[in-house]
């Protein structure tokens, strides 16, 4: 997230992909066997972000890839 981005449009993009994820469950578990160190190098960068909100919503994303 190149210059800190802006935290309302990045919050809602977790959000969404928290629901995605919560959603499709049963799709979820089976493609993050694969894929899963995948997507927590790519949310790294947005892992670092100065907004605490927003590291939790990363990190909500984490809990629900396993």
């Amino acid at each position: 997230m190149p210059n800190g981005g802006d935290k309302d449009t990045v919050m809602a993009l977790l959000l969404c992909e928290c629901r995605m994820l919560y959603g499709n469950r049963g799709l979820t578990k089976f493609a993050m066997e694969s894929l899963g160190s995948v997507i927590k190098e790519n949310h790294s960068g947005v892992s670092g972000h100065g907004d605490a909100a927003v590291r939790r919503a990363v990190e909500d994303v984490y809990s629900l890839i396993g």
